[in-house]
């Protein structure tokens, strides 16, 4: 009888032993859960050349644990005409997935980091020639929490082209600061 009650004390304690010892898994408990969805139009303001330039776009993406997001992004200048470079009239486009951290996302206003990075295209002159380029923007900015389903990002960051083989453009002629500002539409849970 004391062996039974020994051998049942033994089993009990490796059931007890295994099932606390839960393996932790990226989209497990412990791991990203998903919280929320977001979408909506985006805007930068940043400069080519010595003019100011005007980049629209949108986004749509996934949140995290409440702090973070994945996401896509496009965002594209159309027709513009470019003073102090040599070209006439630029268009760009650009788009890929996008990554961000929200620090204490429950507060009203809290700061982001974002970044940003894909390929896409420049033509000049309307020669028809698309020069495929490779965009990288990290950035930095504040989240305001307006409404549960509206949210605002205020951003700041810079936008590192390259691969650049447009005779008349560098890569440093469309490289540049820009500030932006992204309405979010959707829901946390």
């Amino acid at each position: 009888m004391k062996r039974l009650i020994l051998f049942l004390a033994f089993c009990s304690m490796v059931v007890f032993s295994a099932s606390a010892q839960k393996e932790q898994t990226v989209f497990g408990k412990t791991g990203l859960r998903l919280t929320g969805a977001w979408g909506g139009p985006a805007t930068n303001i940043s400069k080519i050349g010595n003019e100011n330039v005007y980049f629209r776009g949108g986004f749509g993406g996934l949140e995290f644990n409440r702090s973070v997001f994945l996401g896509w992004a496009s965002y594209t200048l159309q027709d513009e005409i470019i003073q102090g470079l040599p070209v006439d009239r630029l268009q760009m486009r650009y788009r890929g997935p996008m990554i961000g951290y929200a620090v204490q996302p429950n507060k009203t206003v809290h700061p982001k980091f974002m970044m940003m990075v894909g390929p896409g295209h420049v033509e000049v002159n309307d020669e028809g020639v698309r020069d495929k380029i490779l965009v990288l923007k990290p950035s930095v900015g504040l989240g305001i929490n307006i409404f549960r389903w509206l949210h605002m990002d205020l951003e700041g960051g810079y936008r590192f082209v390259s691969d650049t083989e447009q005779p008349s453009l560098s890569d440093d002629d469309l490289s540049n600061f820009y500030a932006g500002i992204k309405f979010k539409f959707g829901f946390s849970w």
